[in-house]
């Protein structure tokens, strides 16, 4: 008989650890990048964790993560199922088959595990871009210190990249 070896991490993840760090809630009219909305997550730590079950929610809309593991410091492009295409050229990408509406006035996204516990969440608002012409589309909204995740207002600004945000990459404004 072969000896079957099944990977497996004794470690959960607890709040903040994956972290929602770009959001891009307007893609039109487009910069450069797809005129396509999605979010960037980020694992903060030194530990993988499959995403298998997870939920990415907003407002009574919940999207199931596909079997796929976020490895240490690792940052995935989350969109639509369909547009997973436009973006892996940027990075890896995970389609989701539901992805929740973003709207462009700002509201309530969470992640949480398969058990249901809270990982991360954020109430975005248009507010954050500081720039009348970037809050216009085409510009995502970008965390600014991922030490602090939890810190929502003054943490998130307006992409700096000349394509219009950093899917797949540290954030164009990152301290």
């Amino acid at each position: 008989t072969a000896n079957i070896q099944v990977p497996f991490t004794p470690v959960w993840a607890v709040a903040g650890d994956v972290i929602i760090s770009e959001i891009m809630a307007d893609p039109s009219p487009e910069v450069s990048l797809p005129g396509k909305e999605y979010l960037e997550i980020t694992n903060r730590t030194e530990y993988s964790f499959n995403l298998a079950y997870w939920k990415l929610s907003s407002e009574g809309q919940n999207a199931l993560f596909p079997e796929i593991i976020i490895n240490p410091s690792d940052i995935i492009i989350i969109c639509l199922l369909q547009d997973t295409s436009f973006f892996t050229k940027y990075g890896r990408v995970t389609g989701l088959k539901q992805f929740p509406t973003l709207t462009d006035g700002g509201r309530i996204l969470y992640l949480s595990d398969s058990s249901g516990n809270l990982i991360h969440g954020v109430e975005y608002s248009s507010d954050w871009y500081s720039d009348e012409l970037k809050s216009g589309g085409g510009w995502s909204l970008e965390m600014i210190d991922t030490h602090f995740p939890f810190f929502q207002e003054g943490n998130w600004i307006a992409s700096s990249s000349r394509k219009g945000g950093t899917p797949g990459s540290v954030n164009s404004v990152s301290h």
